[in-house]
């Protein structure tokens, strides 16, 4: 009986026992496969400086230290008392950034992070520099507390102009993006550009407004001196402009709007077998919109572009539209942040990529898949000639 009750509660001890062990095995297996999920955040950038630009622009350098960042996001905070706030990120390896539409004679408090789909970095130091007073006309410099500005022997070159208030603008050097702000309320902006070697460069700017649509890039050739700032001013971004309407029966209006700097004059032009001008003046945010009567044109195919005079200065022609007046109304295809021609790789950008696929179907016959995925995206003829690589430099955004 004592022999029998024992093995009875041996049995019990080593199933206890058995179990016990099954539990910590499984508990263990499942620490040692969460232990091999790695997030891979980037390494937090170091060295900001801020410097001042003029009485409504701070420029910031910092240094990367990371490899795999998407960007870096820049915080802001207006005097010692402020609130820190995201205010504009830049793209991956872009290390510097203008921030403009300021106030004079205030200080602004930065930091910066870096980021990728793995989440953030930590902040960089903080930095700071005041927007220059009034009486010294904007020259003063500033320094941040990660170190001095770019010097004065430092080779670099300031873009200002004029695009539309509260857009991104985007800034390409020799086809790749190099920076992008945000403009003001009054739609000037600032960028500045350091680091680069003496040399001849082709730069671009475009920007976006506050529909998501695109202007043209505007592109300019510079020989660059070394050791002094090169300033270009001057920039004025052609209007943005939408129509509500793809087809639109005679008679009947179509509208045409878009952004400009604010309160300037918009001429808009109906290409016809007579071109027609009109002319409106934006608001002060840079609104504009014409209703145009039909009535004036024939049946067929139709286009309109725009442009933008202010201040003495007049700007180049936005892109062009094409619709067609005929017995039906059908509304216009919803807007897309991406290039409406070009982007041949579907990226929502036109870049060396597409460059690259459209070359190599130069005067090759295109394929029907082939038809069907780059010939809609440039000259509809079956072909790739040099009309297809002048549409692209025209919707180009790097």
């Amino acid at each position: 009986m004592i022999v029998r009750s024992f093995c009875s509660i041996t049995t019990i001890f080593f199933g206890i026992l058995l179990i016990t062990v099954l539990f910590f095995e499984t508990v263990m297996a499942a620490d040692i496969t969460s232990s091999v999920i790695v997030t891979l955040t980037p390494a937090p950038p170091s060295g900001l400086s801020v410097s001042t630009i003029s009485l409504s622009a701070l420029n910031l350098t910092w240094t990367d230290n990371s490899s795999n960042e998407d960007g870096f996001s820049i915080e802001r905070k207006t005097g010692v008392s402020g609130t820190y706030a995201e205010i504009a990120t830049t793209s991956a390896n872009i290390a510097t950034y203008s921030d403009t539409g300021l106030t004079a004679s205030t200080a602004y408090f930065y930091k910066v992070r870096a980021f990728n789909t793995d989440g953030y970095s930590a902040y960089s130091n903080e930095a700071s520099s005041t927007t220059s007073a009034p009486s010294d006309g904007g020259s003063s410099g500033g320094g941040g507390g990660g170190g001095g500005g770019s010097g004065s022997s430092a080779t670099a070159v300031i873009f200002q102009g004029k695009a539309y208030p509260g857009s991104d603008v985007t800034l390409l050097k020799d086809a790749q993006v190099v920076a992008t702000v945000k403009a003001g309320p009054d739609a000037n902006f600032q960028i500045s550009l350091t680091g680069l070697f003496p040399g001849t460069y082709t730069f671009g700017v475009w920007a976006e407004d506050t529909k998501g649509n695109r202007s043209i890039t505007h592109t300019f050739t510079l020989s660059i001196t070394g050791g002094v700032t090169n300033t270009v001013s001057g920039i004025f971004l052609p209007p943005t402009i939408a129509i509500d309407k793809k087809e639109v029966k005679k008679g009947d209006v179509i509208t045409i709007f878009g952004q400009s700097a604010p309160e300037a004059q918009v001429s808009i032009f109906i290409n016809s077998e007579e071109e027609i001008i009109k002319k409106t003046p934006a608001d002060t945010s840079g609104l504009w919109l014409y209703k145009f009567d039909t009535s004036e044109i024939d049946f067929g195919d139709h286009s309109t572009r725009a442009r933008s005079a202010k201040d003495a200065d007049i700007s180049v022609y936005s892109n062009s539209l094409a619709f067609k007046v005929g017995s039906r109304n059908v509304l216009s295809d919803p807007v897309s942040r991406c290039p409406r021609k070009g982007d041949l790789n579907s990226d929502c950008r036109v870049n060396l990529v597409d460059f690259s696929v459209a070359a190599y179907w130069w005067k090759r016959p295109l394929t029907k898949k082939a038809l069907t995925t780059i010939d809609t995206k440039l000259f509809p003829d079956g072909k790739i000639d040099l009309r297809d690589f002048s549409i692209m430099a025209y919707h180009w955004t790097g």
